[in-house]
């Protein structure tokens, strides 16, 4: 079906949207929230099983940057949250994600050329953004289910802000890990 790529991609972007808004307003819309994370990650994963022009490559990774940005600004406005730990997990997720970028164009040669196959690239990573997107489902559900700050120690937090140290920590490795591997491929 010609345009399907395109037509899934905005179905993404759409899914997130309203995974945002809904994990924003809270309380019973937290199940909604985590359908629509749901139906994110499966937009995505359909489409990356789709074979695809550049440009259809190029939306896709363009759509699906933003589907994170959405969910998690619904995060970061919600009361779920503490505003510095959704911060760090969310610069952590930006940087994987630059850092996936720039492993992709390490691949390209002087000629403009892959010198692998897109569907060849390595997304891996502590945490990559599927994986983020699995756990992004879970989180309003747990959420809404605790209703109450889960206390360590002298540390009272809610699950989302335990969930967001994690990203925050595991995000971060996962960047530090794609710069040494696209060091690496550059040699000196």
């Amino acid at each position: 079906m010609k345009y399907k790529s395109y037509k899934l991609s905005w179905l993404t972007l759409i899914a997130s949207l309203l995974a945002g808004i809904f994990f924003y307003l809270g309380e019973h819309l937290l199940i909604l929230a985590s359908f629509f994370i749901f139906l994110t990650l499966i937009f995505i994963l359909s489409n990356e099983k789709l074979k695809k022009s550049k440009k259809e490559i190029l939306f896709q990774d363009f759509v699906s940057s933003y589907a994170e940005v959405f969910i998690f600004l619904g995060i970061l406005f919600s009361t779920y949250s503490n505003t510095y730990f959704t911060y760090f997990a969310f610069f952590g997720v930006l940087l994987t994600n630059h850092l996936r970028i720039q492993y992709q164009a390490t691949l390209i040669d002087t000629k403009g050329k892959n010198k692998i196959g897109i569907r060849e690239m390595d997304y891996g990573g502590m945490l990559p953004r599927n994986g983020r997107l699995f756990v992004l489902i879970l989180i309003p559900l747990i959420q809404y289910a605790l209703r109450m700050n889960i206390i360590i120690g002298r540390y009272s937090l809610s699950f989302t802000d335990w969930i967001m140290v994690l990203f925050a920590f595991l995000t971060n490795i996962t960047a530090i890990q794609r710069f040494f591997k696209i060091y690496a491929k550059l040699g000196k």
